[in-house]
């Protein structure tokens, strides 16, 4: 495992992480061809699905898509709690 895959690792974790504190159920895949990694949440009637990658997306299959060297985890957890609370939430 080279230093790309263990740093694409850490941010699924941390994206699983993420979700699960917040009552998320989590399921990850890989991708048969490349290195991504997809997490879904299911949470009631919404789902969401996270990319993590090394390259670009060829075509629009996630809902949010990081690159191993954008991820920041505040990000993902102001997003969530956004679409929890609604867009006027102040920090």
């Amino acid at each position: 495992m080279d230093g790309v895959e263990q740093a694409i690792c850490r941010i699924v974790r941390s994206v699983v992480e993420t979700f699960r504190r917040r009552d998320w159920a989590v399921k990850t895949s890989r991708s048969p061809k490349s290195r991504s990694r997809y997490v879904t949440a299911k949470k009631r009637n919404r789902t969401i699905t996270v990319r993590v990658s090394d390259h670009r997306n060829s075509r629009a299959r996630a809902d949010l898509d990081y690159d191993y060297r954008n991820y920041e985890q505040r990000r993902l957890a102001s997003f969530l709690d956004r679409r929890k609370y609604g867009r006027n939430r102040r920090r």
